[in-house]
């Protein structure tokens, strides 16, 4: 063999061997569907948790840090949501990116000296639909087979 055929031997061993390390070294790093699944229902279910929790706070007893610190745990939790969905080929977040959109608006729309019952009041409709949104992304994923 000459001295071209052993470099272009040798180079196509070496890109071989090149993508075969790459195909191995990705292997397993990406979630299986039913850790995707599992995760966002998690997700779903924490984020249901905060939001049912905003939704029915005690606006007598409720500090205006307190009621900051729900709506923060909200915007926390629906980031985990949004992350975990990616995951789901089949989530249906349609409905649950809308309450979240109207839930955005509204929080937005609450003046900074509004008082904490004011801000209850007008905060738990959207809340409210939060939560039943979050319910129907749930069951839509199969979340109770988990």
């Amino acid at each position: 063999m000459s001295r071209r055929g052993w470099t272009l031997l040798l180079l196509g061993v070496g890109v071989g061997l090149a993508v075969l390390v790459g195909v191995l070294g990705t292997r397993g790093s990406e979630p299986n569907a039913e850790q995707s699944t599992a995760s966002l229902c998690s997700s779903l279910s924490t984020f249901e948790a905060s939001a049912n929790a905003l939704a029915n706070l005690d606006p007598s007893t409720t500090t205006t840090a307190e009621f900051q610190a729900d709506v923060k745990t909200v915007q926390t939790n629906w980031a985990a949501v949004e992350s975990a969905a990616q995951d789901v080929k089949s989530s249906q977040m349609d409905a649950l990116d809308a309450a979240w959109a109207n839930f955005a608006a509204v929080v937005q729309g609450i003046p900074g000296n509004a008082t904490v019952k004011d801000a209850a009041g007008t905060i738990s409709q959207a809340a409210d639909t939060l939560v039943s949104s979050a319910q129907s992304t749930a069951q839509s994923v199969d979340c109770s087979a988990g």
